[in-house]
């Protein structure tokens, strides 16, 4: 069990649990996984979660798009952040199967993975005290190799018949964003509305808990845009918060798509984990400079540079908040006197400036052999160097339409039949109706 970090552990909700598995196991997982490739490009498009090629930072740029596409376009735009409750631990396992069986799984792998999931037991220990031995009847182990793979089958009928052009639905495992623009904003909301029973609908029949209260309602506008809100969007019978910025995917977005809170945030952190590595980096320490630059680059850096191509509309002002992060660092691991200019200091360590190395990150993602559509997309020269807080131009030029509306998925009768007849072959019986699945 790993405490979760900001809660309360003194509660069961406050830990996390996670598989500890032998190598042995994991190896086999692998293999498995490697018959499952070949499923994996049944995913819906949105899907970005743990699949080759694809990454935060992509589904990030995606969003950040569509909300600068639309603030392009004198549009308002509604992001429903949703919070699923203890995704892997609540994940039904006969769902699932079922999920697998109408994926045209092999019936021998489905075996297989059935008796993955299946008669896995647990004990909590506290002190000197150990629980009796109790059998888990859902989830799937988190730890495990197969875990995250198992859960993006689970979760990939999710809901998305009403979504077009005005509207985009973002996964990346069980972190999901629904935005809708529109030029009022009220109508945006209420477009969210309107999906909002099929989301219901669909976590009821798979057993799925979203959190209304810990959900988000962030509303993407101009500043001049003041129009009050006359709605509330509800879920499960319960008003979702409305916050003026949500981090999503480990990025702050704020409600006019500026970049300052994540700055702040990012470098923050940064400033925190320097300071835990100072006593190997502080001028008593007797690492040499080179493993010094090592831990730079792949501890810090990383940190403040984590998603750059999201968040390429920063001001140069924000990026210079980054830079005086890599300027202390330098000045404290090499031990240098006031007067040394941070030039001097970055020739020295061969580390280059930090907003070099960041429009570098973004040249090389804009241009990337594996996304044709974002390599495609037009040249665009900007003047000035610190964007308004919109940044319209910027954002309608350099990131274009990255991934179109996902088609409409249906669940036909064949295919109902077909679980059906697939169940009785592996061994369970049970009948599909309109609203579930049982299992008997």
């Amino acid at each position: 069990m790993i405490p979760k970090p900001g809660k309360n552990h003194m509660q069961t909700d406050g830990f996390r649990p996670i598989s500890l598995l032998p190598g042995l196991s994991k190896l086999y997982e692998r293999i498995l996984l490697a018959r499952m490739k070949v499923h994996l490009q049944k995913l819906p498009p949105e899907q970005f979660g743990f699949r080759q090629h694809l990454s935060t930072t992509k589904q990030l740029v995606r969003i950040t798009d569509f909300v600068g596409q639309a603030l392009h376009n004198n549009l308002n735009t509604a992001i429903l952040m949703l919070d699923v409750a203890k995704a892997f631990d609540r994940v039904w396992h006969e769902g699932l199967i079922c999920k697998l069986i109408d994926l045209d799984f092999e019936r021998e792998l489905i075996l297989v993975l059935l008796s993955f999931i299946s008669n896995r037991t647990f004990k909590v220990s506290v002190g000197n005290s150990l629980s009796t031995k109790r059998i888990m009847l859902s989830g799937i182990p988190q730890g495990s190799v197969l875990g995250p793979i198992l859960y993006l089958f689970y979760v990939a009928d999710f809901p998305k018949i009403h979504y077009n052009s005005n509207a985009i639905l973002a996964c990346y495992a069980d972190d999901t964003a629904v935005a809708v623009k529109s030029a009022n904003v009220n109508h945006a909301i209420k477009k969210l509305q309107e999906n909002v029973p099929y989301i219901e609908n669909w976590c009821k029949r798979w057993k799925v808990r979203i959190n209304a209260q810990k959900s988000q309602l962030l509303i993407v506008r101009k500043r001049k845009k003041n129009a009050r809100l006359k709605m509330e969007l509800l879920l499960f019978n319960e008003p979702v918060p409305i916050v003026n910025k949500a981090k999503y995917l480990g990025i702050t977005i704020n409600n006019r798509l500026t970049w300052t809170p994540h700055i702040e945030n990012t470098r923050s952190h940064a400033l925190r984990v320097m300071k835990c590595l100072y006593p190997i980096i502080g001028k008593f320490s007797k690492l040499d400079l080179y493993k010094k630059r090592l831990i730079y680059l792949s501890t810090i850096r990383p940190i403040m540079t984590y998603a750059a191509p999201a968040w390429a509309t920063a001001s140069e002002k924000d990026i210079e908040k980054l830079q005086k992060v890599q300027n202390k660092f330098l000045r404290i691991s090499t031990n240098a006197h006031y007067y040394v200019r941070n030039e001097v200091l970055h020739k020295d360590m061969k580390i280059e400036p930090l907003n070099q190395f960041i429009r570098k990150i973004n040249a090389s993602f804009f241009k990337e052999d594996s996304q044709p559509m974002i390599s495609q997309l037009p040249a665009h020269v900007t003047t000035g160097h610190a964007p308004s807080p919109l940044a319209p131009a910027l954002l309608d030029s350099r990131f274009g339409q990255i991934l179109s509306s996902a088609p409409t998925v249906q669940t036909s009768d064949d295919s109902r039949n077909t679980s059906s007849r697939m169940l009785d072959n592996l061994g369970i019986s049970g009948t599909w109706n309109s609203k579930a699945i049982w299992f008997m």
